[in-house]
């Protein structure tokens, strides 16, 4: 039955019926509120902070930074105009919002489809990483369409797709644009100056090029602002930084589990800096710890992306290997500013996700495993936000055992992601995890909404993802760690 279904699968056109009826499903709740707009589609949202404290005001000819504060960089603060120059009501411009994210979701999947054409690699592998694209997002639900995350996740895209190509200034343009909508990215800009040092002492000024065009961009993004009012401007890249330890963190669940044994008394949360801060006796000590962890876990990235890139007397040509170094290289530092820095909110995840199935782009169990684990960790954090964040502010236990469980399931994909080249495929231990993963990913994302007040949360659109990832973790086996040869030599026309 499963040579049957392998060789159904290698036909173009089931293929492409495999992929629009997962974008269907995966999408079939954002599809309903384009239909049928509903304002409890985006529960506990931003989305209205976005256009009332933000949009209105820029629409009123008042200016960001200087006649009213704001925790966003500039190219941001243009996202959250657009939609309003439109409408000035909050149903109308959510789903303008919505259809904005939908629209850079599916550049980002164009982005990843001409880097796996370039490559040209194989229709078994790339039908893999855009099935893997679909599922881990749509694992994120509403989150992905009320936030502006999926637009830097997609310049990130871009950015890394023009560097491999080698149009590496424009690369560097497109890095700085994104570090303005989020500085976050500024992680990536290391990995780029690191690629290039086996051949800066034949390209110098090609390397400085890529510098200057970085700095530049940034310059002329932010000179506007700096003129007209230069620390309110500085003063909002470093609104995040004076944030205490998120309730959200790796650092908290260490704090709940402390607190629950009784060693850590006096334990509450604050809503400061814009984000609800878990306040204990060990919480300053902690951020300061977060910010040595963050910079060292960053650190040695980079150190092992060098030794990595040392061992090659120039830039390697094959597209393939060039493209997974750096795309697990930036997944790594991404996923370690995420998990070792004092702030963590839900939406991060989008930073990370749609890089993933680029790193795991080969159909095989260590990329199931981790594809599973990913989408178990966003039906997780969609328990803690939006859904749950009220009661988990008062800790309570069963969403306090899913955030600890959620950061614990993080930390091993990074761990899997860090040791890849060392992982045994051929373990049965990953065959059954594989089971684990799915039938615990049910009862998350199933069973257990169903016994709480989960409102309208659509279960049954959870259960078609996971009966999904079930679906592609059969078709892809490999007996005996062997596949089809004729499989192998399939490649991607361009």
């Amino acid at each position: 039955m499963f040579t049957q279904v392998r060789e159904l699968l290698r036909k173009t056109y089931v293929r492409l019926a495999l992929l629009a009826c997962t974008f269907i499903l995966c999408h079939l709740p954002l599809f309903q509120y384009f239909m049928i707009p509903d304002p409890e589609f985006f529960v506990c949202c931003d989305l209205n902070r976005y256009l009332l404290a933000y949009a209105s005001k820029m629409r009123e000819g008042l200016i960001p930074y200087r006649d009213f504060e704001s925790e966003y960089p500039p190219v941001a603060m243009l996202l959250f105009l657009l939609p309003s120059l439109v409408t000035t009501e909050l149903g109308v411009y959510q789903y303008l919002f919505a259809i904005g994210q939908f629209v850079f979701e599916i550049f980002g999947l164009l982005i990843t489809i001409a880097l796996l054409q370039r490559m040209q690699a194989k229709r078994d592998e790339a039908t893999f990483v855009v099935l893997g694209y679909m599922l881990l997002l749509a694992s994120l639900g509403s989150i992905l369409y009320s936030r502006y995350d999926m637009t830097v996740s997609a310049l990130v895209l871009t950015a890394l797709y023009l560097f491999l190509i080698r149009k590496k200034k424009w690369a560097w343009v497109v890095l700085a644009i994104s570090v303005m909508t989020k500085p976050y990215t500024i992680v990536i800009a290391p990995l780029f100056l690191i690629s290039q040092l086996p051949d800066a002492k034949k390209a110098i000024p090609v390397l400085l090029e890529g510098i200057l065009f970085f700095f530049s961009t940034l310059f002329v993004i932010a000179l506007p602002f700096l003129l007209i009012s230069f620390d309110d401007f500085l003063h909002s890249f470093l609104f995040h930084a004076e944030r205490g330890i998120q309730i959200e963190t790796i650092y908290s669940s260490f704090i709940h589990i402390f607190h629950t044994l009784g060693a850590i008394s006096e334990v509450h949360t604050e809503f400061r800096y814009g984000a609800f801060e878990l306040i204990s006796p060990v919480s300053p000590f902690l951020s300061k710890l977060a910010f040595l962890l963050t910079a060292a876990g960053l650190l040695s990235v980079y150190l092992i992306f060098y030794k990595m890139n040392k061992g090659f007397p120039r830039e390697p040509e094959n597209l393939e290997t060039r493209s997974l170094h750096l795309y697990r290289a930036s997944v790594m530092a991404i996923f370690t500013f995420i998990l070792f820095y004092k702030v963590f909110s839900s939406q991060f995840l989008i930073w990370v996700y749609p890089l993933v199935p680029l790193v795991c782009r080969k159909p095989e169990l260590r990329a199931k495993v981790i594809y599973g684990l990913l989408i178990i960790s966003g039906g997780a954090t969609q328990l803690i936000y939006p859904l749950n964040y009220v009661i988990v502010n008062g800790f309570w236990m069963p969403i306090v055992v899913i955030l600890t469980v959620r950061n614990g399931i993080l930390f091993l994909c990074l761990v899997l992601l860090a040791v890849w080249g060392s992982i045994k495929t051929e373990k049965r231990v990953f065959q059954f995890s594989l089971l684990i993963i799915t039938l615990f990913g049910i009862y998350l994302l199933e069973l257990f909404p169903s016994q709480y007040h989960m409102q309208e949360f659509p279960t049954k659109f959870n259960i078609l993802v996971f009966l999904l990832v079930m679906g592609l973790f059969i078709m892809w086996r490999r007996h005996n760690g062997v596949s089809s040869k004729a499989n192998d030599n399939e490649r991607m026309s361009c």
